[in-house]
């Protein structure tokens, strides 16, 4: 899971470096006076630089974490640790499935200054987030029991969720590319509507964050997706060890 997890990560570091260099040059003149008193190609270098170095990191511990993997397969064995970890896979899924509820919702707090904006991404990932954690549940008690046919329905369960996630995160992604177009067409109102909040902010500043956060809650969608494919695959494995319907 840290393998996943730091992988999608460190990927998104690497793929979200421009978009962090366009925010800040973009709204540089709304920068603290102690930063914007400095040369903006300073600070770009220094920008790139940090994050660079967080990617490299990253990437650092992920390659440990994965050579520590592969010495304990190769003590333990692959096959023992498919048979063991179905249910605390299932266990994690529940966990989880609360921060797909908590994206949909953070997500839908930005999107509302939006009204043109689509919101069918976050209520399908705040409805996915609910069904992953009943399904978590279900999961786990399938992998205790060890019904091949219980355990099929699972995995035809997991397999239709994972699309939904998959649809969800890619629909962010589509949507952050509308976000630009619409907020210049209808800055007048979303400006007022900021105001009466108490969001006082810049044209770009908002249009920019809320184009990040968007891209953020799909990258984390897909990343929860190739999770979900991981305990398909070690539920499949189990499947195929059980010789009795």
């Amino acid at each position: 899971m840290l393998v996943v997890f730091l992988s999608i990560f460190t990927l998104g570091i690497f793929s979200f470096n421009p978009d962090f260099q366009d925010y800040y040059h973009k709204n540089w003149s709304d920068a603290p006076s102690d930063i914007s008193k400095a040369e903006f190609h300073e600070f770009e270098k220094k920008l790139e630089s940090d994050i660079t170095f967080l990617g490299v990191f990253t990437a650092t511990i992920l390659g440990g974490i994965s050579l520590s993997v592969v010495f304990i397969i190769r003590l333990v064995t692959l096959e023992k640790i498919m048979k063991l970890i179905l249910p605390p896979l299932n266990l994690l899924l529940m966990v989880l499935s609360l921060s797909l509820m908590m994206t949909g919702i953070y997500s839908t707090k930005n999107v509302r200054y939006l009204p043109p904006l689509p919101n069918w991404t976050n209520i399908m990932m705040m409805c996915v987030g609910i069904i992953v954690f009943i399904l978590g549940g279900f999961g786990y008690y399938a992998s205790l029991k060890a019904g091949k046919r219980t355990l099929k329905v699972y995995v035809f369960a997991l397999g239709v969720v994972c699309f939904l996630v998959v649809a969800a995160g890619v629909g962010y992604f589509v949507l952050a590319a509308e976000v630009e177009e619409i907020v210049q067409a209808e800055w007048p109102a979303i400006s007022k509507n900021l105001d009466a909040l108490g969001h006082h902010t810049t044209q770009n500043a908002f249009m920019d964050y809320v184009k990040m956060t968007m891209k953020f809650a799909g990258l984390y969608g897909l990343m929860f997706a190739v999770f979900l494919l991981i305990t398909a695959v070690v539920a499949l494995h189990k499947i195929s060890q059980i010789h009795t319907i």
